[in-house]
């Protein structure tokens, strides 16, 4: 399936520009034109629909080749409002702003075919994984929304459309990464990287704490809203959840954390500091006790490593796995607090006493 991106113009008919309110699940349209194709539907919402003056668009379209967007994401597209009404909670009182809008393309007879139904099938797995959603609780027919005769085939036929959502949620489950077994004790972690159909009640239940408070540490989460990797904070916790990045050491991180390494070594029993993943997530040790916040923040303090003996920043960095480039050394000589580090002799022997803690 092509996927292309052609957006119609700003107007006020089809794509007023407005910013929605996000993503909460996908209204799924036939376009009631019998064997016209995705762009057909584009070039109609971008030209005869506004010199009709006609409110009406979405966001994306599909045929049997191709899924073209018309219309982003984050924008209002006007396609499940008729009759100013909502019947589905979840999307408020106006869907428009809180739902993507799908539209599906017909054979002669008014049905889809069956590599338009792939190629759906396929576009609302992609669109399960980029917003966190689940078919089976999140894709509605139009019908479902205002009770328009829309998509035709599946109001008529509504198991038609209980068949594809399980084809969705097949797929998803089939792509699913085999889960790791968690220990009881992970359930005190400080902060929590949201997966792929996790709710607020699903991880207060994981942590054993209520929802409500779980709710009040992120009031800045929506719950219907949750994108997958948005890091949530677990109240009470021992631990944090980092995601390792490029570059990224146990050396480096405990600095960054004021930990010492040793602490960070024994947060991660199972993880070798000297094969660390991009995107691997490991425990970052934290306090339960409230730290005063005047206080300036001390140089970490950390056992002594590598070797104590040389008087080169270089040949000192290589010896406790540390990049030694240039632009790492900038890094660190932020850090330990070496104004304008230019790389010179001076800096060089100020920054490596520093950094040895004596």
């Amino acid at each position: 399936m092509e996927n292309k991106t052609q957006y119609v113009r700003v107007n006020k008919y089809t794509r007023p520009a407005m910013k929605n309110k996000g993503v909460f699940g996908v209204v799924w349209h036939y376009t009631a034109s019998a064997k016209a194709t995705a762009q057909n539907i584009r070039d109609y919402f971008d030209g005869t629909c506004i010199r009709q003056g006609r409110y009406a668009s979405a966001h994306d379209v599909i045929d049997k080749t191709m899924v073209i967007h018309m219309i982003p994401h984050n924008e209002v597209a006007y396609h499940a409002h008729d009759h100013s009404v909502c019947y589905v909670k979840q999307f408020g009182d106006n869907a428009n702003f809180t739902a993507i809008g799908v539209e599906l393309c017909i054979d002669a007879n008014m049905n889809l075919e069956p590599e338009t139904y792939a190629n759906a099938v396929e576009y609302g797995f992609m669109l399960c994984k980029q917003y966190n959603l689940d078919p089976m609780k999140d894709f509605y027919r139009h019908y479902d929304v205002t009770h328009k005769n829309c998509p035709a085939f599946w109001v008529k036929d509504p198991a038609g459309f209980e068949k594809f959502k399980r084809d969705v949620y097949s797929k998803l489950q089939a792509t699913a990464p085999t889960p790791k077994p968690v220990p009881v004790q992970s359930a005190t972690v400080g902060h929590y990287i949201v997966q792929r159909g996790d709710t607020l009640y699903s991880i207060a239940n994981k942590f054993k704490i209520d929802v409500a408070d779980l709710q009040k540490a992120n009031p800045q989460v929506n719950p219907r809203a949750m994108q997958i990797g948005t890091s949530l904070v677990i109240p009470n916790g021992k631990y944090t959840q980092y995601a390792i990045k490029k570059g990224d050491t146990f050396y480096d991180l405990a600095i960054e954390f004021h930990l010492d390494v040793d602490d960070l070594v024994k947060a991660n029993p199972k993880v070798d500091p000297k094969k660390l993943q991009i995107g691997q997530v490991i425990n970052i040790p934290t306090t339960s006790s409230p730290q005063p916040a005047p206080a300036p923040k001390p140089q970490p303090k950390l056992a002594p490593k590598g070797d104590q003996k040389t008087n080169s920043l270089v040949d000192y960095l290589k010896s406790i796995n540390v990049d030694s480039s240039f632009s790492n050394r900038q890094k660190l000589a932020q850090k330990y607090g070496v104004a304008n580090y230019k790389g010179t002799a001076e800096q060089n022997s100020q920054l490596l006493v520093k950094m040895r803690g004596h």
